[in-house]
């Protein structure tokens, strides 16, 4: 099981997780960590222009303060920092040679450890922590933990520049139409403010195509074997709230699958499913590294936990989240799966009809004292899963329930072949494009065979 106090972590990393403001987000990030590492001093750096610079320091007995910008303000000792960036991988050093770097014997560091974090494709930023004393060392805890608040605050960082950019994009775009139409006797001032109002229209579209892309790379498939999986995902706007995954542990032959819906279309929504991606990512890492793995133990686990990341995530959005969790054992077909208030997916045996997933829950995020429940269930060999978003069969009268039991008979129910079954689907979605559609809509389709 994954240790109880990096379980502890996540939940009181998410109380903060939200914040669009960078300076607190720093702030809180440096004063926490610090604290988890029980560290005598620690930095931020980020990059500007082709060096790092400080950007918030927290120092023993003291709250972490933000450093003013000044060009020759650079982390000595320089060589660590290269390696780091060099070599894009974290550095620990608990035996520190002070006589190696004028730093180190200046302030007489005993014990380092230096990891990267990576934003987006021009923002990078390295945190630096120190031990004074050669009674402490930064033991493999302590790196496990700098890692997991490493992952996090990348995520809101990329996040929180996103926000700045949009909310600058639609506070010019107010402030030119309010201009436009205090000068509309001038034509030529008019066309001049008109242009200007295009431009800002344009850099507010490449943003949200900025958010697009990066929600995206967010929709993760792991290749397993034993299965067989396809995925289709399309928004109704620029951004949505829908969000899947497929996670492989190839140490105890388990799959994780999850698919979920955010209420709403717009970017608070998104940035909900970048929550959902980032904590189940870390958490399904620490279930490859534990000693022993139970299907019923895990999928309680990690549905009690993205309860918890959309509750803070989406708390000031008011957003929640419906989603559905598959654990699947590949040596035997063993499965357990818990329903947060979404659509039961779609079971075609080898041999028969449809069937369908049977639970029931309530969607996360509505308190933080839902509980899960977990329902065993077991494929067999040749057994085809298809999870959906509610958009997929959505239509104006969405009472029509025998129109959709036709539809998934024909899609599903009258084929076997796997390919065949996504075809379909495909061709399904793309006729009714521009048409029906009223929501984002989302599936995987999978095909477990057992081994031999």
């Amino acid at each position: 099981m994954v240790d109880k106090n990096i379980e502890s972590m996540i939940r009181e990393f998410q109380m903060f997780a939200n914040a669009d403001d960078r300076d607190k987000l720093l702030l809180a990030y440096m004063n926490y960590s610090c604290q988890q590492l029980s560290c005598d001093q620690g930095t931020f750096l980020l990059q500007k222009d082709d060096k790092f610079v400080v950007e918030v320091e927290k120092k023993k007995n003291a709250e972490a303060t933000l450093i003013p910008y000044s060009s020759d303000r650079q982390m000595r000792p320089d060589h660590i920092i290269r390696t780091v960036m060099t070599n894009y991988q974290d550095y620990t050093n608990n035996k520190l040679d002070q006589k190696s770097s004028l730093y180190f014997s200046h302030h007489k560091i005993c014990s380092i450890f230096c990891l990267p974090i990576k934003i987006d494709s021009r923002h990078s930023g390295i945190v630096y922590y120190e031990h004074h004393s050669q009674s402490k060392i930064f033991n493999k805890k302590d790196v496990v933990i700098g890692k997991v608040m490493g992952l996090h605050i990348g995520m809101n960082l990329r996040n929180s520049i996103l926000v700045s950019n949009l909310n600058q994009a639609l506070y010019q775009l107010k402030i030119s139409c309010a201009a436009e139409k205090m000068s509309r006797w001038n034509e030529v001032q008019a066309q001049r403010k008109k242009e200007r109002l295009q431009t800002t229209k344009s850099q507010l579209e490449m943003s949200l195509d900025a958010a697009r892309f990066t929600q995206k790379s967010l929709l993760m498939t792991d290749k397993a074997p034993q299965i067989k999986i396809e995925s289709f995902y399309q928004s109704l706007k620029k951004v949505g709230g829908d969000w899947y995954g497929s996670f492989y542990d190839q140490n105890h032959q388990i799959v994780y699958v999850l698919i979920g819906d955010v209420t709403g279309h717009d970017l608070s929504s998104a940035l909900v499913t970048g929550a959902v991606a980032g904590t189940t990512g870390t958490i399904v890492e620490n279930f490859k590294k534990a000693k022993h793995s139970d299907l019923l133990d895990n999928i309680s686990y990690l549905s009690k936990n993205l309860n918890t990341a959309v509750y803070y995530a989406g708390f000031h959005s008011q957003h929640s989240m419906t989603m559905f969790f598959v654990a699947l054992d590949l040596n035997s077909g063993d499965l357990f799966h818990v329903n947060a208030g979404h659509p039961q997916p779609i079971r075609k045996p080898s041999h028969g009809g449809l069937l369908k997933l049977n639970s029931k829950g309530m969607p996360l995020g509505t308190s933080l004292d839902w509980v899960p429940k977990p329902t065993e269930s077991k494929l067999d060999s040749g057994d085809i899963l298809l999870l959906y978003t509610d958009g997929l069969f959505e239509y104006p009268c969405v009472n029509d329930l025998s129109r959709r039991g036709r539809e998934m008979t024909s899609l599903i129910g009258n084929n076997s072949n796997f390919y065949q079954i996504d075809k379909n689907l495909r061709s399904f979605v793309t006729k009714r494009r521009g048409k029906e559609r009223k929501d984002d809509l989302a599936y995987l389709l999978l095909e477990w065979h057992q081994a031999g």
